[in-house]
């Protein structure tokens, strides 16, 4: 048991004290609003710290535009996910950066990701400028610096280069405020500080993700959610929309359907587009979802299928990628491609592309 001078077990308290941005946040109860299970203050490896598990603590009054967050943090090899929230409007919408200590030496040992409508991203945010290997070192202080500017983040954790740098923000609301974060396992948290008056400076390179194929379609009409239960065999774009909403493919040409949600609501949408052609002829379309789609051309269904969180491997992620593909019988003229995608956790998540094919055009392709 880790010692320490108070302790405060916390469904949902909420304390309030003067905001000390540009300044260290004392670590103790008056400088947060406290959110977690158990939550204490004291000292830890020579440093007042906070001890933190399951839950988070906000600074207390506090509205973080641009600026510097930086920490030191120290945790076990347990699995769990601690670090940081910020820009956050509430329970349901911020910016996230995490380490896993369980995955250290992995890619996936880091990671940023949005949560929109209370819905995580992280199977949509995978690879190079969202989640990078890092080794971490357990049970010894890390110290974790996030400098956000108004074109994406970089985020340091030791090392004088970013582990990750984020182009650009992905829920793009500045503004909001600012939390430690541990969930699973526990982690301690020391030497809070955040700056808000100095303008931060990003790294001038960026490490560069290739070029998206020929043919993704980067812009959906999307329904409004709905439950699966009355997803039918035949045409779902009839009975189901009253409102369509354009959803953009932005991350890694892969459209966040989350943004249609409802925090706690429904957990199926539809998202359409119109493809022509010239004659009759059949074009392949690759695509990928999270965690289940069903694909129809013209009201007439093609592919139903699942690819949940360890669902088709106990290995497999629940990534979202071009993992699938399906033959589209196109005759001369209009054809409405729909995809029905449900959610279960992890991101809500839909990328395709259509096979480049002369005298057929997609609407949102690029």
């Amino acid at each position: 048991m880790p010692s320490a001078s108070s302790i405060f077990p916390i469904a949902s308290l909420l304390i309030f004290a003067t905001s000390l941005a540009g300044q260290s946040i004392a670590m103790d109860a008056g400088s947060f609003a406290l959110t977690a299970e158990h939550c204490e203050f004291g000292r830890h490896l020579d440093r007042d710290a906070m001890f933190l598990r399951q839950g988070s603590a906000t600074v207390a009054e506090l509205d973080f535009e641009y600026g510097t967050i930086e920490f030191d943090i120290a945790f076990g090899d347990a699995r769990g996910f601690v670090g940081a929230k910020f820009h956050i409007d509430d329970a349901f919408n911020y910016e996230h950066f995490y380490l896993r200590p369980h995955q250290s030496g992995n890619p996936d040992a880091s990671q940023y990701q949005p949560v929109v409508n209370g819905h995580a991203a992280w199977q949509l945010c995978y690879g190079e400028r969202y989640a990078n290997p890092r080794k971490h070192s357990f049970d010894s202080w890390q110290h974790v610096r996030l400098v956000v500017a108004p074109d994406g983040a970089d985020v340091f954790v030791d090392d004088t280069e970013p582990l990750l740098q984020v182009r650009p923000l992905l829920r793009a609301k500045p503004g909001g405020g600012v939390a430690l974060t541990a969930s699973h396992a526990p982690a301690w948290f020391a030497n809070l500080r955040i700056d808000t008056k100095t303008p931060p400076m990003l790294t001038d390179e960026q490490r560069p993700i290739g070029p998206a194929p020929d043919g993704m379609i980067t812009t959906w009409l999307v329904s409004e959610a709905f439950d699966e239960e009355r997803l039918a065999d035949d045409d779902p774009t009839g009975p189901l929309g009253t409102t369509w909403s354009p959803v953009s493919a932005t991350i890694r040409g892969i459209a966040n359907l989350a943004e249609v949600a409802t925090p706690g609501g429904p957990n199926t949408v539809v998202a359409r587009t119109t493809i022509t052609s010239e004659e009759e002829r059949r074009v392949a379309l690759d695509f990928g979802f999270s965690d289940r789609a069903a694909v129809y051309l013209d009201g007439q269904l093609l592919y139903r299928g699942t690819r949940n969180y360890a669902g088709p491997d106990y290995r497999f992620l629940g990534t979202v990628g071009l993992h699938d593909t399906v033959i589209l019988p196109l005759t001369a003229g209009r054809h409405v491609l729909a995809i029905a995608v449900t959610e279960d956790f992890g991101g809500w998540g839909l990328t395709a592309r259509l096979h480049p094919t002369p005298g057929v055009h997609v609407e949102g392709g690029m």
